[in-house]
């Protein structure tokens, strides 16, 4: 335990001494100077005291910010040097290297500013190349690690500064040990790849000695950057180097989760040497909580000297975590896991999370206390088909819970979340649900002129014409109402309703997600995907905020914090009806009045005279006059126009 100005630092055992200490250059003179700078160059190359060149040189010659601003040459820690022994292995083998890693381990430090500017001074001539998720981060990787390292190495051995025209571009001519310019200008680029697609091609004509991809995991375009980098390093058929992938265990992009899992499970076939770095490494300030769960002010250091307590940085781990699990919002437990992985799974599973926004937790938590405390009955029931109509019998055990039966004349609509029906086995549907590890199929009913949910149908089956016959009883039950199912898992789902004549039960594709993710071979449904994904998520949020008090089933309120947590079923289907019902409304919005011509019809006056009156009718398509749906509960038999 350790005392001073700053806080108490607990120390557990007795830390073995640093493997290495830089002392700094010695006082030497100008003869001496050029003979000790010709040996430190060969160290760069050689290594020196047990460590590899590279890692000589990062510990000795880069100088990088502290979060306070001062700046520190680095230290030796046991996880750099394992990572860089991994990137001298991966160079051997002609692999990639992807680094799989919580927040703050310092990649960008080792791999942006430390690699870049160690190739461009043992390779002269040689090219690196830098990007991240996104602009302002590729611009900070370069002005605040590379810019920063080079403005702060030795004036002897410095190299000059040829061109730094824009952000991100840097040439410089290399010296010899000497001091002198060498006229080998070696540049180092850092370009954004995710403005675009298009954008992630940027670097696709250059040839480099190094590339450094920082946080792929939350790259909206990590496939296509990885890709067109990967070609940068390659001469004909021979790997010049590898490409270094870093990837945090925070929030990540949909597209670059499934890059990291890709890369992870397809390494060998991939070419690509894959590092997991658990949180339990290079750990040196983790604050001490009491039972409460509040600091104490004090502080462990759980990597000292640069060796890392892996034990007891996991019992820390372990001690935090059970403590966070105990609340019934888990946001916060999500985060910690995150921030300190021990287990590649826990990247994998814990970064597939949407998280619903701070602002609508509020208004969930009181209309939960309503529901409680003033609760109205649901029941389950089953629906039987006696023909011409469709009638609901109560069962304790059915697959359909209702709120509300239907009401004549009222418009229905339905969103569906499938489930894909090939290879799945059979399970109770209500054991599926509360597990939250296997998916059920998921079709739930709105009621748009009271924004109010009023049933659902859940099941699990691998048997698409039980889900198809089921899910259209719903719809019937429900004044014929249409059906906006998710097209990602429901082809085997939508292939029955075309297959039975109840293609026009399928909602269209919607138009309010835009362009981009609009198919025009497709005319029914909708495909989720990083162009819409947002949008259609915002829809469901803004219900959420306007309509939490319409929330009558409990089963959505206690959904709602594991949102993309766990499998939330139900409130995927809630999400494809939201988007059914926006989309409904800004069609409404482009309508025409509606057209009216006027008929005859004969009637009986006070004196029971028969007479003619007239009467205007809407005109619809084809001047045909649809009635309104008829009978409560009742399915309407009139023949529908298909939409093939």
């Amino acid at each position: 335990m350790t005392k001073g100005k700053g806080p108490e630092i607990i120390v557990r055992g007795n830390p073995k001494p640093p493997k290495f200490i830089w002392e700094g250059k010695p006082k030497l003179t100008k003869k001496e100077e050029s003979i000790w700078w010709g040996k430190e160059q060969e160290k760069w190359v050689e290594g020196h005291d047990g460590l590899k060149g590279l890692h000589y040189f990062y510990l000795t010659q880069v100088k990088i910010k502290q979060p306070r601003g001062q700046l520190i040459n680095p230290w030796w820690r046991d996880v750099d040097e394992w990572v860089i022994d991994e990137y001298y292995e991966a160079t051997r083998l002609g692999q990639d290297i992807c680094i799989y890693k919580r927040r703050g381990i310092g990649l960008s430090a080792l791999f942006g500013a430390g690699v870049s500017l160690w190739k461009a001074m043992t390779s002269p001539g040689s090219t690196s190349l830098l990007t991240s998720n996104n602009r302002s981060k590729t611009e900070k990787l370069f002005n605040e690690k590379v810019a920063v390292a080079y403005d702060k190495l030795d004036e002897w051995i410095k190299p000059e500064k040829k061109s730094q025209r824009l952000t991100g571009y840097m040439t410089i001519d290399i010296k010899d040990h000497e001091g002198m310019t060498t006229g080998n200008n070696s540049n180092i680029l850092a370009r954004q790849t995710s403005d675009s697609r298009k954008d992630a091609s940027n670097f696709e004509s250059e040839r480099a000695a190094h590339a450094f991809i920082d946080e792929l995991f939350l790259h909206d375009y990590a496939s296509e950057v990885r890709q067109s980098i990967q070609a940068c390093l390659m001469d004909d058929f021979e790997k010049i180097a590898p490409v270094v992938f870093g990837g945090s265990a925070g929030i990540v992009s949909e597209e670059g989760i499934k890059e990291a899992e890709l890369m992870w499970k397809e390494a060998e076939s991939l070419g690509v040497r894959t590092v997991f770095i658990p949180g339990t490494m290079g750990i040196s300030k983790a604050p001490e909580y009491d039972d409460k769960g509040n600091q104490t002010g004090r502080f462990y250091d759980f990597c000292p000297n640069g060796w890392s307590d892996q034990e007891g940085a996991k019992e820390w781990i372990e001690k935090r975590r059970a403590y966070l699990d105990r609340s019934d919002d888990k946001r916060d437990y999500i985060g910690f896991v995150k921030s300190y992985p021990m287990d590649i799974n826990d990247i994998f599973e814990m970064n597939n999370v949407g998280i619903i926004p701070e602002d609508i937790l509020p208004k969930i938590n009181a209309q939960k206390k309503v529901i409680v405390e003033n609760p109205r009955p649901v029941n389950t029931y089953d629906l039987v088909d006696h023909g011409d109509r469709i009638v609901a019998v109560a069962n304790s055990k059915g697959n359909y819970t209702i709120l509300e039966h239907p009401v004549q004349g009222e418009e229905y609509r339905a969103g569906t979340d499938p489930i894909p029906m090939v290879d799945t086995d059979s399970m109770d549907t209500k054991k599926a649900l509360s597990t939250g590890k296997r998916s059920v199929h998921s079709t739930i009913i709105k009621r748009p002129s009271t924004q109010e949910y009023v049933a659902y149908y859940q099941r699990r089956t691998n048997d698409p014409i039980t889900i198809y016959q089921e899910t259209m009883m719903l719809q019937r039950y429900y004044n014929d109402c249409k059906n906006m199912i998710e097209r990602n898992e429901g082809r085997v789902l939508m292939d029955q309703y075309r297959q039975n004549g109840a293609w026009s039960y399928i909602a269209a594709q919607p138009i309010i997600t835009g362009a981009k993710s609009f198919d025009r071979k497709a005319a029914k449904g909708f495909h989720k995907d990083k162009w819409n994904r947002d949008t259609i998520y915002n829809f469901f949020f803004e219900y959420l905020r306007n309509h939490s008090d319409k929330i009558w089933f409990l089963d959505i309120i206690n959904q709602l914090p594991d949102f993309h947590v766990s499998n939330t079923d139900l409130l995927d289907a809630l999400v494809a009806c939201e988007l059914y019902d926006r989309d409904e409304y800004k069609k409404s919005d482009r309508r025409v009045s509606v057209k009216y011509k006027e008929v005859s019809y004969t009637t009986t006056d006070e004196s029971g005279r028969r007479v003619t009156k007239w009467k205007k009718i809407p005109i619809f398509e084809g001047g045909d006059v649809i009635a309104p749906p008829t009978g409560v509960g009742i399915w309407n038999t009139r023949t529908q126009k298909e939409e093939l």
